[in-house]
């Protein structure tokens, strides 16, 4: 598995999704169906998460000849999607120390 697959896969995509979007990078505005041939993915399996990755704003759609294509966003797009995710973390942080359960003393109440 190549290393920029797996760095983008630590940012929440899964193999394919990985595979399409470094496709769709390469090639530019593409259809589906050249995405699917150059990343090996299965045409009916972009599909199901096509929308997922224009939702993260990974791809954007438009039409050309009446016709879906799609483009990748820039690099610098994986970069803000992982700072969204470290802010993310920071945020939930002191609800996860409020529920951590690792005290080595713990208090016992007898009666």
């Amino acid at each position: 598995m190549p290393v920029i697959t797996t760095l983008i896969q630590n940012l929440g995509l899964t193999r394919q999704q990985a595979d399409v979007y470094l496709a769709a990078l390469e090639l530019g505005e593409s259809t589906v169906q050249e995405l699917a041939r150059k990343s090996g993915v299965k045409r009916t399996s972009i599909y199901n998460f096509i929308d997922e990755l224009k939702k993260r704003q990974l791809l954007f759609e438009t039409t050309r000849k009446k016709r879906s294509v799609f483009g990748a966003a820039t690099p610098q797009q994986l970069l803000e999607l992982s700072k969204v995710r470290l802010k993310e973390l920071e945020s939930s942080l002191p609800q996860l120390m409020a529920i951590n359960n690792r005290s080595l003393k713990k208090p016992r109440v007898t009666f």
